[in-house]
């Protein structure tokens, strides 16, 4: 056995190769820089190298109607396909028509006037000076009065055609402006209104007054005079009016609106610097979505959604409510492929722009989105509904036709619709 002192020597002796000293491996191994502090990044002038721009080409497609330019080739063909269904859905009022009803809205606007209240020394002649136009609405000097005011407003829809009636409400104001606001055509006005007996014993300041209401009021009633005579013009309203809707499938309608809706509502959600979705989001909860403003849906329409719901569901008013009924009419007139159970979306679609539901939509909707982006919007909705909605429609169309073994069980409700009779809401 050695000593220990030989032992020491022997490893004193033993020499270590330089590749692998202590200061060969700490020299191997990267060093860790330490992370800088908040202070530091905020104060770090450093110039931020910027992303290389993406390749700028020609666009692929261009619309020969608007001159929009689209680089995919998707949204260029819905973009084509919106303008289809704008011209099938235009119509061009008959300008004769409603210059020879101008009698008829003349008297409409008086009667509205009538019922304003007005006091005091003015008031007293403003009403008596409305009673006496009631009166002798039949003189020359008024009738002249009342074409004029009608060739005035009609002069802006010579050979246009209007897809939705609200859209001319912007163009309506334009020129009552233009007729208040016009020295000229004010003074023609006021002269012909001078002319007639009952307006002697009015002031000057009665007849201003009673100029600017009026044609604010033939305004109002011209605009809806104009969306009667479109609606009359539509081939598929009386063909949908004899399709009945029980009570199961108005609760199914319900049900599957508030899904569809909120459908969108998430897109809002999800998109919230869009212009667009930010729009939409606004207008559903404002329009279409049940609130306090909008007069809810009949108990007995809302009543499978009521029990269904946990808080999640959600509830379209009683207007918005009508639409969806009228495309679920369409729906109903409308044949299917029995062998894929498919329907044809776009003709669907095509009879929701060309028939009632477009001004049952628009009243709904009216000004708050431009026409471009209602239309759109009613163009998806309508989508979404059909492809749930019609789906149980199909099914019972092939389970009456069937003469064997019925196809589908499935009835006309969605999955998440009882069953069996409806249950009672716990007390």
């Amino acid at each position: 056995m050695e000593s220990p002192s030989n032992s020491f020597s022997t490893l004193a002796d033993v020499t270590v190769s330089p590749a692998f000293s202590s200061s060969s491996l700490f020299a191997s191994t990267p060093t860790r820089k330490r992370p800088r502090n908040k202070k530091n990044l905020l104060n770090d002038k450093t110039k931020f190298k910027k992303p290389r721009l993406p390749p700028a080409g020609p666009p692929k497609a261009t619309c020969a109607t608007c001159g929009k330019e689209y680089r995919s080739l998707s949204y260029y063909d819905k973009h084509i396909k919106m303008h289809v269904l704008k011209d099938a859905a235009a119509r061009v009022p008959d300008i004769n028509v409603l210059q020879s009803k101008s009698r008829t809205i003349g008297r409409n606007a008086l009667t509205t006037l009538k019922n304003n209240p007005a006091v005091g020394k003015y008031g007293q002649q403003y009403n008596k000076l409305i009673e006496d136009l009631l009166q002798s609405d039949d003189l020359e000097e008024w009738q002249n009065f009342i074409t004029f005011l009608s060739k005035q407003f009609t002069a802006q829809l010579v050979g246009k055609s209007i897809t939705l009636p609200s859209a001319m409400l912007s163009n309506a104001l334009m020129d009552v402006e233009k007729i208040t606001s016009s020295f000229s055509i004010r003074t023609q006005c006021l002269e012909m209104l001078s002319s007639l007996p009952c307006t002697s014993v009015c002031s000057s300041q009665v007849l201003c007054i009673f100029f600017s209401d009026f044609v604010f009021n033939f305004c109002d009633q011209f605009l809806i005079l104009l969306s009667r005579t479109l609606r009359n013009a539509d081939e598929v309203v009386n063909s949908v009016h004899s399709v009945n809707l029980d009570e199961k499938d108005r609760r199914t309608i319900h049900n599957v609106a508030g899904a569809s809706v909120k459908g969108f509502v998430r897109f809002g959600r999800r998109y919230p610097k869009n212009k667009y979705w930010i729009a939409v989001l606004e207008c559903l909860k404002a329009r279409v979505i049940e609130n306090p403003e909008i007069a809810p849906a009949s108990d007995s329409d809302r009543a499978w959604t009521e029990i269904l719901s946990k808080g999640a569901l959600t509830f379209v008013g009683k207007e918005p409510l009508e639409f969806f009924l009228s495309v679920a009419k369409i729906i109903s007139k409308t044949d299917f492929e029995n062998a894929s159970r498919a329907l044809p979306h776009d003709s669907i679609i095509e009879c929701v722009f060309k028939g009632e539901s477009k001004y049952i939509w628009d009243s709904i909707i009216g000004n708050f989105l431009k026409e471009d982006w209602s239309l759109l919007l009613m163009q998806a909705i309508t989508k979404s509904f059909t492809h749930t909605y019609g789906r149980g429609v199909a099914m019972k169309l092939i389970n009456a036709a069937s003469k064997n073994k019925p196809f589908c069980a499935v009835p006309l409700r969605p999955s998440l619709a009882p069953r069996g009779p409806l249950p009672t809401a716990p007390v």
